[in-house]
């Protein structure tokens, strides 16, 4: 946090914003999919993107975000995920492959049905 705030001083906001894509946004995009929690990074953003505007710690960010032009966490986490499963498609099984019979459903991913938390927690391949 100290590193953002003596920045903010330094760099104007296109500046910040790039460093911030750079840096942070790259780590946050790295493992988002196969953290169990992203509470804390959400938390996280929250200030960095409160110190780059330069407002107090209780304004609201839903602003903030659209005019940086970022995303939320868990949009964020969407887009990561939806890219994941577009890269990896080979990896999962469709509708079509496992049932015989031709449903208007035929082409949608098939989703496992399991009771173990570690298929609850994250991103798993069948």
């Amino acid at each position: 946090m100290h590193v953002w705030r003596r920045l903010l001083h330094v760099l104007n906001s296109d500046a910040l914003r790039i460093t911030y894509l750079a840096y942070f946004h790259l780590l946050i995009k790295y493992g988002l999919i196969w953290w169990e929690t992203q509470l804390g990074v959400f938390l996280l953003k929250k200030r960095i993107i409160r110190i780059m505007i330069g407002v107090g710690p209780r304004c609201s960010c839903k602003g903030l975000f659209k005019r940086l032009d970022l995303l939320p966490v868990l949009c964020l986490y969407l887009l990561c995920l939806m890219t994941f499963v577009i890269s990896n498609l080979e990896n999962f099984q469709t509708n079509s492959s496992l049932n015989c019979v031709y449903t208007r459903h035929k082409n949608q991913l098939h989703k496992p049905t399991a009771n173990l938390s570690c298929f609850h927690k994250g991103v798993t391949l069948v």
